[in-house]
């Protein structure tokens, strides 16, 4: 297994928008997961690898309250915003490790090369 690249962005990955009724909502947070997708991308400006991956993931916040995203809508953020940029293709990511910790708003992600 060898490290292809780690990406530290200093903001809480916001989850995928899923069944929120609310419109004003929802539009709110496309418009989070779109700016989160473009930062992730521009850290990262590789060719797509061709291969198998695993995946690991630390969501940091303060504090998750009661209404936080849930991890796997989390993963599906990240995994989009893999796609093109990092991997060929998220359906090669084979292996996933995620972790909602306490701290600083960050999210940090470790692209491994099977």
């Amino acid at each position: 297994m060898k490290l292809l690249c780690t990406i530290a962005i200093n903001s809480a990955c916001p989850g995928k928008v899923v069944g929120i009724q609310n419109q004003d909502l929802r539009h709110r947070m496309k418009d989070s997961e779109k700016k989160w997708k473009e930062n992730l991308k521009e850290r990262y400006k590789g060719s797509d690898v061709k291969g198998t991956f695993r995946v690991e993931v630390d969501f940091a916040r303060k504090q998750w309250k009661g209404n936080s995203p849930d991890i796997d809508n989390m993963l599906k953020v990240v995994f989009d915003s893999l796609k093109g940029c990092i991997v060929d293709d998220d359906r090669h990511i084979i292996s996933v490790e995620a972790k909602k910790l306490t701290g600083k708003d960050s999210t940090v992600v470790r692209v491994y090369c099977l």
